[in-house]
C-alpha cells in the first residue's frame, strides 16, 4: 500500500510529462503499480484488517493472576502456557 504523500507524487510526475518507466524509476516502485494509482480516480484508502482471536485469548486472565502472584519469568510463563494448551 502506498503512503499518501507517494499517491501524489506519483501524480505530479505523470503531470511533468513523465511516462510511467520513468516514474518508476524516480520513485522505485514497480511500473503495474503506478500505472495502477495513476489512472486511479481516488488516492488509496487503507483497509481494514479482520480481527482474529487468539488462541491465548481464554488464558490471558490466567497469565496475569499468575504473574501477580509469582514473579515469573517469560520461559516459565511459556511452560506453564504449553501445560494448559496440551
Amino acid at each position: 500500500m502506498l503512503k499518501m504523500e507517494d499517491f501524489f507524487m506519483i501524480r505530479d510526475l505523470h503531470r511533468q510529462r513523465l511516462n510511467i518507466s520513468q516514474i518508476s524509476q524516480t520513485t522505485g516502485f514497480h511500473r503495474n503499480k503506478v500505472r495502477k494509482y495513476d489512472t486511479a480516480q481516488t488516492s488509496p484508502a487503507p483497509m481494514k484488517r479482520r480481527e482474529h482471536p487468539s488462541i491465548l485469548d481464554p488464558l490471558k486472565e490466567h497469565i496475569r493472576q499468575r504473574i501477580n502472584e509469582y514473579p515469573l519469568c517469560t520461559t516459565r510463563i511459556f511452560r506453564v502456557i504449553l501445560e494448559i494448551l496440551l
